[in-house]
């Protein structure tokens, strides 16, 4: 049986048909699906390149393939290629015949349509919360209001109707986007944490001396992951006698808008751009006193579960699961940056509070060992395959009726 899966990153293409991308969302990580399904059918976004960075990744192989979308960006280009996008999602059904979609996202958008007119059953993965990622402040589009309406009632739709729905948080986004009451429902995350992920020991923490290391991960794509939060926690930090420098972890389009914004109030801040791959991720990361995830808008950040594994202490924001992984005392308003200077200024006076704030991390991140989440995911998929085999049953009765 082929499965068909939505992403919503945009993959590139080089002239020798190899698909790559620039994250997790690799051959490895598409490879998990084959536990129940004998081929994975990838609908993306595609770009086409030149030539691959050496530090990309595969995403097609064996038995895993990617059908192209337009590599389109924002409403209006989604609008202009939508004929081409229906095509295209119409022709990947017709070759697959489970599926599943990661949403909410502009994928599933359009191909949920095509399966409620065809009545076929399917899965969802729910990554993240559109009401918190168009809410103000979070994006900055003419469109934010309607956006946010549309994606976040379409999220409702796509989980009231599936036949199965896995969350990414324990139960915060299950209760703003509830499945229907016949539905297999659980939850897991798309973090695959191997074994080398996991510092070996407890950070022990006896004081920050004159200045602080900072570090944080994200796409600059949006404004999503409250850097321009962080870079003012930082600035009012060294007003307050705390000299903060800041290890900025990723690229997109705001990355320049940021680096200006923290020359101009005197923050030292490295952005390091684009990196490719965890394990150069946690290079940059570990060395750092705290993690900070200042975000607007989250599903459950893969990101700060990884600082967590490495045993760091973390403050993140109240938006999304953040608030299922940290304590309340390491949690602040999002986007409330004198809360975050506070809090930052908080836990580095006190050496104790660190240690047992990377203790009680680590311990957290077990939870998100590549093994403990496999059995939940497989029961999961299997739950799609019956429902389809059921479906493709009646689509015969059917037939020869």
């Amino acid at each position: 049986m082929n499965l068909l899966v939505t992403c919503e990153r945009r993959l590139k293409q080089t002239p020798d048909g190899i698909v790559w991308t620039t994250s997790t969302d690799d051959v490895i990580f598409w490879s998990r699906y084959l536990v129940a399904f004998d081929n994975v059918i990838v609908l993306s976004r595609v770009d086409t390149v030149g030539v691959a960075h050496p530090e990309w990744k595969e995403v097609s192989g064996s038995h895993i393939h990617v059908i192209a979308l337009p590599a389109f960006i924002g409403p209006y280009q989604y609008l202009k290629n939508l004929r081409l996008i229906k095509r295209v999602c119409r022709d990947a059904l017709r070759m697959s015949e489970a599926v599943i979609l990661r949403t909410p996202g502009n994928i599933p958008f359009a191909l949920w349509p095509l399966l409620q007119r065809q009545r076929r059953p399917y899965g969802v993965e729910v990554t993240g919360d559109p009401d918190e990622a168009f809410a103000y402040g979070s994006i900055e589009h003419p469109l934010r209001p309607f956006l946010r309406q549309i994606f976040t009632e379409s999220l409702r739709r796509h989980c009231r109707c599936s036949a199965a729905a896995a969350y990414v948080t324990e139960h915060t986004l299950q209760r703003k986007y509830p499945p229907s009451p016949a539905s297999f429902t659980t939850n897991y995350s798309s973090i695959d944490l191997p074994e080398e992920a996991f510092s070996d020991r407890v950070r022990e923490y006896r004081g920050v001396e004159e200045s602080v290391i900072l570090a944080s991960v994200g796409s600059m794509e949006q404004s999503y992951k409250g850097f321009d939060v962080l870079i003012e926690a930082a600035h009012l930090c060294g007003n307050n006698g705390l000299r903060a420098r800041l290890v900025i972890v990723g690229g997109g389009r705001f990355i320049d808008h940021l680096r200006r914004q923290a020359d101009s109030s005197g923050v030292d801040a490295h952005f390091t751009g684009e990196v490719a791959g965890a394990g150069k991720v946690r290079e940059i990361v570990r060395d750092a006193h705290l993690f900070i995830l200042a975000s607007k808008t989250e599903g459950l950040p893969r990101v700060l579960i990884e600082a967590m594994a490495m045993g760091l202490p973390c403050i993140g924001s109240k938006i999304g699961g953040i608030p299922e992984l940290l304590t309340p005392e390491d949690i602040v308003a999002p986007g409330d940056a004198p809360g975050l200077s506070a809090k930052i200024r908080e836990v580095c006076g006190d050496p104790g509070r660190m240690t047992a704030m990377a203790q009680r991390n680590l311990l957290k991140a077990r939870e998100y060992h590549a093994g403990a989440l496999a059995q939940r995911r497989q029961q999961m998929y299997q739950k799609i395959r019956f429902a389809t085999e059921a479906y493709l049953r009646d689509q015969g009765n059917i037939a020869k009726g």
